[in-house]
């Protein structure tokens, strides 16, 4: 009996919304509402401006920064390859030890410019120009990151046109761009929490250490070397992992309150 009570009211909401309908529009509004919607969504040619814009400014703010950063240390990492290309070709040393053993030089050398001006403390100067302290630092990281992949690059494609022909252009390829992005992005990891440049000489003191031991150890640096190529990916994602979390972190440290970023 108290379940035909409880029952009852359930019966008659079914009932009622059974016979309830939903208006439904006719052709014409329906027309009407894309219509009036249609001029918020952005044309394929406003976009492609826009995106032209945006890269287009990131291009101007990354000239501006390579004036910031210091002159030795281009002419450092290039002295430090153009030893590596004639120890190469004129010496005969094994390119590929060469190249695993350079390939992350540039980068983590690169970061103590990345946070110089955060620990010389002239970031005052630095805010003269018209860049965000975000972008400064991210453009900062940009160049780095360029510079040191056509560096590695030119080595590799230096040694193969003129000096041994029997290097494999996409296993050399694999071994500096491995410990390139996989350093690189754990010494940044490590300059976000420490001094830059404790950080850089940390993390170039375990470089050496490990390189010294594969590149010593002819056994363990072949196995290493003829792995199949597919054991390359997994530090190489974890690098990109740790770089693009601690790009957000800092981008988002740096910001201060009032000062948009121009490319968005």
């Amino acid at each position: 009996m108290q379940n035909d009570d409880v029952k009852k009211p359930f019966g008659q909401i079914e009932q009622y919304l059974a016979s309830y309908q939903v208006p439904y529009p006719s052709e014409d509004e329906i027309s009407d509402t894309i219509e009036t919607l249609r001029q918020y969504v952005p044309s394929k040619r406003k976009l492609l401006v826009t995106r032209y814009k945006t890269f287009r400014r990131i291009f101007v703010d990354m000239l501006i920064t390579i004036n910031f950063m210091s002159v030795s240390y281009w002419i450092i990492t290039i002295l430090l390859f153009t030893i590596g290309y004639l120890s190469a070709v004129q010496f005969s040393q094994n390119p590929y030890k060469l190249s695993f053993v350079f390939a992350p030089i540039p980068m983590t050398f690169g970061l103590i410019e990345v946070f110089r001006g955060r620990e010389e403390g002239v970031t005052e100067l630095e805010l003269s120009c018209k860049i965000s302290p975000q972008e400064m630092l991210i453009t900062r990281i940009i160049v780095i990151g360029i510079y040191t992949a056509v560096l590695n690059a030119s080595l590799c494609g230096f040694v193969f046109l003129h000096g041994q022909a029997n290097v494999i252009l996409w296993r050399i390829t694999l071994l500096w761009l491995t410990p390139m992005d996989l350093i690189g992005s754990i010494t940044l990891w490590f300059c976000s929490r420490i001094k830059g440049t404790y950080s850089v000489m940390l993390s170039l003191f375990c470089w050496s250490g490990a390189s010294y031991v594969f590149v010593t150890n002819e056994g363990l640096f072949r196995n290493f070397l003829y792995l199949n190529p597919l054991c390359y990916l997994i530090p190489l994602f974890i690098g990109i992992g740790i770089f693009v979390k601690e790009i957000i972190k800092l981008k988002d440290r740096y910001i201060f309150e009032g000062r948009n970023s121009s490319w968005n």
